[in-house]
């Protein structure tokens, strides 16, 4: 099956988002690979990927790492935190000013 990857700031990319706290940033890493994802960006604290046709940022906060998991859709958003094993039955929230 072939996927048409666009750039994680495409319009509209980041208009859905769920937040996983207390994750482990190389556990994530290893995930995105398994799932054909890339790591698209890394500026400590904070690390950008890209899993079609979502954006996945890990980042620290205090003492803890977050995963947030941004998409166009809900359902975008919902299949990420799947391919993830993070549960795809968490809340998904529209982001102001995004549509």
């Amino acid at each position: 099956m072939t996927e048409r990857i666009e750039p994680a700031t495409a319009p509209g990319n980041r208009r859905f988002r769920a937040l996983v706290p207390g994750i482990d940033p190389d556990t994530v890493y290893q995930d995105i690979r398994e799932a054909r994802g890339f790591r698209s960006w890394e500026d400590p604290p904070r690390t950008l990927y890209y899993l079609a046709p979502t954006a996945v940022e890990v980042y620290q906060v205090g003492g803890g790492w977050v995963l947030a998991v941004n998409g166009p859709s809900v359902e975008a958003v919902r299949e990420g935190l799947r391919m993830l094993g993070c549960g795809a039955d968490r809340d998904v929230h529209e982001l102001q000013g995004a549509a």
